[in-house]
């Protein structure tokens, strides 16, 4: 598992909030 797609994917989760 690669964190490189990960950080985009926490960085996406608040914004949907």
């Amino acid at each position: 598992r690669e964190a490189v797609e990960v950080e985009p994917i926490l960085d996406a989760l608040p914004k949907l909030e």
